[in-house]
């Protein structure tokens, strides 16, 4: 298990039983290397569950020259959390990129647990309906 995995599930476990009015949030700053078990889909889908059942949303700020983009999006989107990707202009700065974040942090996602379709369409999703959030793309 990778150390960010680790340092994950450590923070996770710091939060106080699931509390339905309070926003729960893990920020993570790196590459995403460290919480790639990517090569583990049990143990990926396990973490996933684990943050969405107490509801917590992973947000990333991507950072370093071999980041992992997209496993940390798949965390953003499953936990509805928010991902920043720090680059050279004025609006991926380190700086602008941290500001989104936190301030994304502060905001709880909206977790949804059942959705009602129009006739003749059906979810891909199923039971697993990704939380929503007012500051990105659902």
């Amino acid at each position: 298990m990778g150390s960010g995995v680790v340092v994950v599930c450590t923070a996770q476990g710091t939060f106080a039983p699931v509390d339905r009015n309070r926003t729960r949030s893990i920020v993570y700053l790196g590459d995403g290397t460290a919480i790639d078990t990517m090569g583990d889909q049990n143990r990926f889908a396990e973490m996933i569950d684990s943050l969405r059942g107490q509801r917590v949303s992973m947000h990333s700020v991507a950072i370093g020259a071999t980041r992992n983009i997209e496993l940390m999006g798949i965390l953003a989107n499953q936990t509805g959390g928010v991902i920043g990707v720090v680059g050279n202009d004025a609006s991926s700065a380190a700086e602008a990129i941290g500001s989104r974040i936190a301030d994304s942090a502060k905001m709880s996602a909206i977790w949804v647990k059942e959705a009602k379709l129009p006739g003749g369409m059906e979810s891909v999703q199923a039971d697993r309906l990704p939380p929503l959030r007012l500051d990105r793309d659902s």
